[in-house]
């Protein structure tokens, strides 16, 4: 991945994007990373690698707390009261 800064990039925005197109770009501000320019495909790629994942794991989530219910019948009755219950526990021990 080529690097380059802010002001550059200012400079040649054009010949960036044609670079941008075939591989990503770090762009930084005072020596620190501030962005990467990646292919518009690349991103959306990512963008939907991300939100899979992140589905999954409020799933994966979800099912820890209806196994917990099953557990406890009687004291709780919905997940949110599970994750009331956890909060006020974590304060106490705070």
């Amino acid at each position: 991945m080529r690097t380059i800064s802010s002001t550059q990039a200012q400079k040649s925005f054009g010949e960036l994007v044609t670079s941008a197109i075939k591989e990503p770009i770090s762009i930084t501000k005072h020596a620190k990373e501030v962005f990467v320019i990646v292919p518009s495909e690349e991103y959306h790629k990512m963008k939907q690698a991300y939100e899979n994942a992140s589905s999954r794991l409020f799933v994966a989530e979800d099912n820890i707390a209806q196994s917990y219910l099953g557990s406890v019948k009687g004291v709780f009755s919905s997940s949110a009261e599970v994750d009331q219950f956890i909060a006020k526990e974590r304060e106490a021990w705070g």
